[in-house]
């Protein structure tokens, strides 16, 4: 048997990851009108669809078992996307080119209604957005994600593995039961709570606990009441200096290229895209003004970081491939920010910030709560697409979740996704608690104004970023003294601010 060319696999493989994530990008900020699989599989990299490759990957004699892992994991998403190629691109056509009706009968992208909503301050017009959002969703996006879901099934046993779930778990070395337990505890622990301090604040809007919609929730969570000091242009020295004093130079880092998106065109995008790391990371994002901006772009800011200070004598498979959760959460540890009342007292000289700091909690709780109850959702509809009631489960537990009412259309939208994050719910919220992590070991270390501390910035240097995805996120608990991922430190944070409303 012929030796498998590893390192010209290798290579290759690394200019098609470059390719199809320049596609999304491209994409998603809307400088075009699909992700051009076709040309990705058909014409620049056909050798990826061949079951001949796939089956020679699979038996390579390739020592390092990590490495043959994540190549394979690699493999996999291509070979399932490009077996699906012409619905993955109906799909991507339909969500850049539906649109909904607006008053006097003009046209809007379907995919800019959540950033509208999140913006409007009339119920009326919320609704009105969110009930044509949805007519399209339900009546030209979703069939062509029903059609996707089966084509994405098959495409899997096609290639001799088992159900969607397990395939993923094994390529991603995702435990499914460690999430379920993250999952269970982020919806069991302190649902009164959170569903008792929503309930509080809605009313403030002359909003019903339980019978507003999420075009509602959205507009809340913006915190429209509450004057703030976050304000266009106002917060970007705020950030610049957060990182300067960590020992990070945000303006000479000249990898990274931020690009404001037209939110009217293209939603409500948050993007950092990693398309050759550490020299070209992109940041996209569609200000909505107010703290929300300033917390995305701080988020942007702290995951790019990753990117760019990873270290690029490492292999392919250690930089690009592998556990995503901490570059995820590197991101969020840094939105996490605009939370904490001694950030928001120095930096922004707002002592008086309780009231904001309960909107932005409730806003990080609904998602991760959220991030939770479409795990469980993904775990059903994986496990019996076919099965009955599923749209109906689907709004009950989203519903219970969120304390706010989902409609069963939105069930399918997790699908748009696949097969790029697979597991996506799993691998946000799992971000989510390795960040609460972080958060923890940071305060312990090097005390609760970590964020303004050198020796912080040069932990998260050595041992979190330069090392790109070498160590998962199991490996890194393991030396900040943490045993497991835990979601009761999640909601430790959350409860210490709900609990004083």
């Amino acid at each position: 048997m012929a030796t498998f060319p590893l390192e010209r696999f290798e290579a290759t493989a690394e200019a098609f990851l470059k390719a199809r994530t320049g596609r999304a990008w491209a994409f998603a900020t809307g400088a075009a009108p699909g992700r051009s699989l076709r040309t990705l599989y058909e014409r620049d990299f056909p050798d990826f669809l061949s079951r001949d490759l796939w089956d020679d990957l699979a038996d390579a004699p390739i020592e390092e078992p990590r490495r043959k892992q994540r190549l394979q994991a690699l493999l996999l998403s291509a070979q399932v996307e490009g077996r699906t190629a012409e619905a993955a691109a109906r799909a991507s056509r339909l969500e850049s080119s539906a649109t909904i009706i607006l008053e006097e009968q003009r046209e809007a992208p379907w995919r800019s209604a959540p950033f509208r909503w999140s913006r409007e301050n009339a119920a009326s017009e919320r609704h009105t957005l969110e009930h044509a959002w949805r007519t399209t969703l339900s009546g030209e996006i979703n069939p062509v994600l029903e059609r996707w879901q089966d084509g994405l099934s098959l495409a899997v046993s096609d290639l001799g593995l088992p159900s969607w779930m397990d395939a993923w778990s094994a390529a991603q070395s995702v435990d499914l039961a460690a999430v379920d337990r993250l999952a269970d505890q982020t919806l069991s622990l302190g649902g009164d709570l959170y569903g008792s301090a929503l309930g509080v604040y809605l009313a403030q809007l002359s909003l019903p606990l339980d019978d507003a919609w999420w075009a509602d929730l959205a507009w809340a969570c913006g915190a429209p009441r509450i004057p703030t000091p976050f304000h266009d242009g106002g917060v970007m020295p705020v950030t610049v200096r957060t990182f300067r004093d960590l020992g990070f130079d945000i303006d000479e880092q000249l990898q990274l290229r931020l690009e404001r998106v037209d939110g009217l065109q293209n939603g409500a995008v948050n993007l950092c895209a990693s398309i050759d790391p550490p020299e070209d990371v992109r940041l996209g994002l569609a200000p909505r003004g107010g703290w929300r901006d300033s917390a995305s772009m701080l988020g942007l800011l702290g995951e790019a970081q990753a990117w760019a200070h990873l270290d690029p004598s490492m292999p392919f498979w250690e930089r690009r491939l592998g556990d995503e959760t901490t570059v995820r959460a590197s991101g969020l540890l840094f939105e996490g920010l605009v939370r904490e009342r001694d950030f928001l007292a120095e930096r922004l000289e707002w002592p008086e910030s309780h009231d904001f700091r309960i909107v932005a909690t409730l806003a990080w709780c609904a998602r991760t709560r959220r991030l939770a109850a479409e795990w469980q959702h993904l775990r059903r509809l994986w496990a019996d697409p076919a099965a009955g009631g599923l749209a109906a489960d689907y709004a009950d537990g989203m519903s219970a979740a969120l304390r706010v009412r989902t409609f069963p259309d939105t069930r399918l939208l997790m699908l748009l996704d696949a097969p790029r994050r697979p597991l996506g719910a799993a691998s946000e919220l799992r971000a989510e608690v390795f960040a609460a992590h972080l958060r923890r070991f940071l305060r312990r270390e090097f005390d609760e104004d970590w964020w303004r501390n050198p020796r912080a910035g040069r932990f998260l240097l050595d041992e979190v970023w330069r090392p790109g995805r070498r160590h998962g996120a199991e490996d890194l608990l393991g030396f900040m003294g943490s045993e497991g991922l835990e979601a009761g430190l999640l909601w430790d944070e959350q409860r210490a601010v709900l609990a004083a409303v």
